[in-house]
C-alpha cells in the first residue's frame, strides 16, 4: 500500500507539473537500507516567473496520494479488510500531516514569500 500512494503522489507531481508546461523528469523512487521505507522525488526544474504554478505542483502530490488513500479505505470496506483500512486511514493521516509539516508544505510556504515579495 504504501508504494501505491508513494507512486501516486508523485505522478500527482509529475502530471502536475506536465499540465503547467513545466520541464519536469520523471518520479525517481529510492528503497532506504534498513529501514522500513521508500522515498520519491519528482525532479522539477524551477521557472521563477512561475511560482505560483510551482506552488500547485507542490499541493497536487499530497492531494493525488489523499485520494489514492481513500480508495485503498473503500476497497477494504468492501473486500472486508479492516487491517488493510486501518492502514490507509494511518497513511491519510500522515499524508495530512505532510501536508502541513512536510517538506512539501514547507516548499509551498518559501514560494508563498517569495511570490509575494516579488508582486
Amino acid at each position: 500500500m504504501s508504494i501505491t500512494t508513494l507512486v501516486s503522489h508523485e505522478l500527482g507531481h509529475y502530471i502536475s507539473a506536465r499540465n503547467k508546461d513545466l520541464d519536469v523528469g520523471w518520479p525517481i523512487f529510492f528503497k532506504v537500507p534498513f529501514l522500513p521505507m521508500e522515498l520519491g522525488a519528482t525532479p522539477i526544474y524551477k521557472d521563477k516567473d512561475r511560482t505560483q504554478d510551482l506552488i500547485e505542483i507542490y499541493a497536487w502530490g499530497s492531494i493525488s496520494s489523499l485520494i489514492t488513500s481513500s480508495c485503498i479505505v473503500l476497497y477494504s470496506m468492501l473486500i472486508g479488510y479492516p487491517i488493510l483500512m486501518e492502514l490507509a486511514i494511518l497513511r491519510m493521516i500522515g499524508e495530512i500531516g505532510y501536508m502541513v509539516w512536510g517538506s512539501d508544505s514547507s516548499a509551498i510556504r518559501k514560494l508563498s514569500k517569495d511570490y509575494a515579495y516579488n508582486h
